[in-house]
């Protein structure tokens, strides 16, 4: 009797997991042939992006003086960082956020007051559908500076989105990142110039790190890429290995960044942009294969024992 239970226990549990098999086989069968999961992507989605300044250094070693206190979701900071400190006319960066979306994320910073984020096909039938909206601004006031400059900063961003209230099923996507910033204060009168360019000489900022400047991700049937970009829809500017150098050193020549004319206030508008495209067939088959095997080499291991 006891031989007899034990072999229905193991057919038993043979049989639940040959079911478990078979449900995950269709489920990657389905995947396999029934295409996308919406005929639509979504095409409205709520958004936040802040950034904040986390840190400055001086030469010398000292910190930058800071302004204007940054706080939103797990993001603390500060919208302005000034050098030389104690100096009666300084330089600074300033960090001007976005307002966020719709209510959806009522709370978070500013008044939740901006626009959704809404994409738009490029072409009817193309599969592909865009859109961006206005981001971060980046505001660096150079001016002439006779004390301690910048030398480094640290950046802190924090981005979420989500589908807009009624526009599709619910899913929250955040993301966050630091980014080091690499400061250069030129000699005006250099010839040439340390970081390139003409007289007076640009200043130089250098950006190293890895941030939320893309993404990519699966939902509801449908491939999405987020990627921020500079108003005119550019990456961050690749600069000459003399600007490299003259910020990182000696044989570091390769980066990105930005160079600011001295003498005034320069404005780095970012945008972000979101693209929705219908995946392709080869791309569904091998997430369903992947589903279906799965399943029967998990009920053929339970089997086997």
């Amino acid at each position: 009797m006891k031989l007899l239970s034990r072999k229905n226990d193991r057919q038993d549990g043979s049989s639940k997991g040959l079911g478990t098999a078979v449900k995950g086989l269709g489920l990657g069968l389905a995947m396999l042939f029934s295409g996308t999961a919406a005929a639509m992507p979504i095409t409205s989605w709520d958004w936040a992006l802040f950034a904040a300044w986390t840190g400055g250094t001086v030469q010398g070693g000292g910190p930058a003086e800071t302004a204007n206190p940054i706080t939103a979701g797990p993001l603390a900071g500060d919208a302005t960082l000034l050098w030389p400190p104690g100096d009666d006319d300084q330089s600074f960066i300033n960090i001007v956020n976005p307002y966020i979306g719709t209510s959806a994320f009522a709370g978070i910073g500013a008044d939740g007051t901006a626009s959704l984020l809404n994409l738009t096909e490029t072409a009817p039938g193309s599969g592909v559908w865009e859109g961006s909206a206005m981001a971060t601004l980046y505001q660096h006031q150079n001016n002439v500076v006779n004390g301690n400059t910048l030398v480094m900063a640290s950046l802190d961003t924090w981005y979420t989105m989500q589908p807009a209230i009624g526009a599709g099923p619910a899913g929250v996507f955040p993301t966050s990142g630091t980014q080091t910033i690499n400061f250069l204060e030129t000699d005006n009168a250099a010839n040439p110039c340390a970081a390139g360019g003409s007289n007076p000489c640009p200043d130089a900022f250098i950006v190293q790190g890895a941030g939320p400047l893309n993404t990519s991700f699966f939902f509801n049937g449908f491939f999405y890429d987020f990627f921020v970009s500079q108003a005119d829809g550019s990456p961050l500017d690749v600069l000459a290995p003399e600007a490299c150098e003259a910020v990182l050193g000696a044989g570091n020549t390769e980066c990105v960044g930005l160079l600011t004319p001295e003498g005034g206030l320069n404005e780095f508008q970012f945008l972000v942009n979101l693209t929705a495209r219908v995946p392709e067939p080869s791309v569904l088959a091998l997430f369903g294969l992947g589903l279906s095997g799965l399943a029967l080499v998990g009920w053929r291991r339970r089997n086997a024992r």
